[in-house]
């Protein structure tokens, strides 16, 4: 084999790998970026179910129920 032809194969090698952790590193900041926007909606949906659970226990909505 001769040295160009290995030159060759390790650099399009090189290539390869550098293109691979190019996307990982994308893929991966696409993850944490998701991972931040669940995060963000479970808290406004614990924080709207919160809010829900006071009105009905202690709001205008336990009012009502008790007249029933």
């Amino acid at each position: 084999m001769e040295p160009q032809s290995t030159i060759d194969e390790l650099q399009e090698q090189l290539r390869n790998v550098t293109e691979d952790r190019y996307q990982t590193e994308t893929d991966l900041r696409k993850l944490e970026q998701n991972t931040n926007d669940v995060q963000s909606i479970f808290q406004r949906v614990q924080h709207l179910f919160n809010e829900l659970h006071e009105t009905w226990r202690e709001g205008e909505m336990s009012g009502q129920i008790a007249n029933l």
